[in-house]
């Protein structure tokens, strides 16, 4: 493992997050299936402490790291506590799930049918209103149509800036160039001059 300036390594190993994540969930008894995520502050100082990481990692990418981890460990819990559950409790989360998906069914039922009263409702007293919202959906697209020509101006725009600005940076260069080879010169001219005047 690479190591930085400061003696300490630069990165860290699968290996070594999944020994902080379990440090940590050893701390709280069980893998936290109530918690959305472990976050990166609680890791690192794990792996500074115990695997002598740089405290300088990215944060993000540590984040992702310990999130890919974390949802196997959730998963891995979540299916040992329904493994566990008696049966009693199993048929019980069946019946559950039943009368939820009965609920769920109905309510889309009513909701289904109020859209189809709305429809139907529409359809016989909103044609004046289709219009308008057509004309306005019209109206919209033109817009959008002169927003995206202006936006293609101005890219065009912009690149012919930059044309400009490369050809002026060359010119400058070229300017720089000249300058210096004519101080050479100059100084050339003046060591000329010097050693001219040391000889008279």
């Amino acid at each position: 493992m690479a190591a930085n300036k400061g003696g300490r390594n630069a990165t860290y190993t699968l290996k070594q997050v999944r020994f902080a994540l379990e440090k940590i969930f050893a701390e709280r008894g069980r893998v936290p299936t109530d918690v959305a995520q472990i976050p990166a502050s609680d890791v690192l100082p794990i792996l500074t402490s115990i695997f002598d990481i740089s405290p300088t990692v990215r944060p993000e990418s540590l984040q992702k790291v310990i999130d890919e981890l974390f949802d196997e460990y959730v998963d891995r819990q979540r299916q040992d506590d329904r493994a566990r559950l008696p049966a009693r409790q199993k048929d019980r989360i069946g019946d559950l799930m039943t009368a939820f998906e009965n609920a769920i069914i109905e309510g889309f039922t009513v909701e289904n049918d109020f859209l189809a009263r709305a429809q139907f409702e529409t359809m016989r007293t909103a044609g004046a209103e289709k219009d308008a919202v057509r004309q306005e959906l019209f109206r919209v697209k033109e817009a959008l149509a002169v927003a995206l020509h202006e936006r293609a101006e101005l890219c065009a725009e912009i690149d012919r800036c930059k044309q400009v600005v490369a050809v002026q940076s060359t010119e400058l260069m070229d300017l720089k160039l000249r300058i210096a080879h004519l101080d050479g010169q100059v100084a050339a001219y003046g060591r000329r001059q010097r050693d001219a005047e040391v000889e008279a």
